[in-house]
């Protein structure tokens, strides 16, 4: 979910389209690559160092960490959507 929060975290004025001018920022895509990488290494091997799952996560539990990452973009959509008055 944080990889994805990255992406909608770009847009902060109640934007709509969080992927307008995406890739125009190299340096930003890039460290968006290589902190997934690492997450992903890290999960996968790094069992006794982080006490992670001793062969790491099954085809299974990647598909659901991805769904679960993007239901960031549908719920970020809608909280632009609330006013601002109705925030603290």
């Amino acid at each position: 979910m944080q990889v994805f929060n990255m992406i909608c975290a770009r847009k902060i004025n109640d934007e709509k389209n969080i992927f307008v001018g995406f890739f125009s920022n190299s340096l930003f895509v890039g460290i968006l690559f290589i902190i997934a990488f690492v997450q992903a290494i890290l999960t996968q091997f790094s069992a006794d160092v982080f006490k992670c799952a001793r062969a790491g996560l099954s085809v299974n539990q990647w598909i659901l960490c991805l769904v679960l990452g993007i239901s960031v973009f549908p719920v970020n959509l809608l909280i632009k959507y609330v006013p601002d008055s109705m925030g603290i």
